[in-house]
């Protein structure tokens, strides 16, 4: 995974430090929001998995994490649409994976 934070900062109008404050609270905000959303995927709670994947969709796209952003928009239309909970299982794997190198980049 790629992140230039310093590019993604200018585009956003923010100092780098401000943006790398916003992915600390995004990490910290997630690494709760991650667990809810696997307990819903587990209890097949369509609109739980839909509503944590928004979370994390609206994030990832505001921060510009592009690569997290189209897996979290695959979870959120996956589980509004009603879809196989295998594929939104896959979806949350690579989420989690996505989400513990974006950890590093921080």
């Amino acid at each position: 995974m790629k992140l230039d934070k310093k590019k993604i900062a200018e585009e956003l109008g923010i100092s780098e430090d401000m943006y790398n404050e916003l992915l600390q609270d995004f990490t910290s905000q997630a690494e709760t929001v991650l667990p809810q959303l696997q307990a819903a995927v587990e209890a097949k709670d369509f609109q739980q998995i839909m509503e944590r994947g928004h979370f994390i969709k609206g994030s990832t796209g505001n921060l510009r994490i592009g690569e997290l952003y189209a897996i979290a928009k695959e979870i959120e239309s996956g589980a509004k649409e009603g879809k196989d909970l295998k594929m939104i299982k896959m979806h949350v794997e690579s989420f989690k994976r996505g989400f513990e190198e974006l950890k590093k980049l921080i």
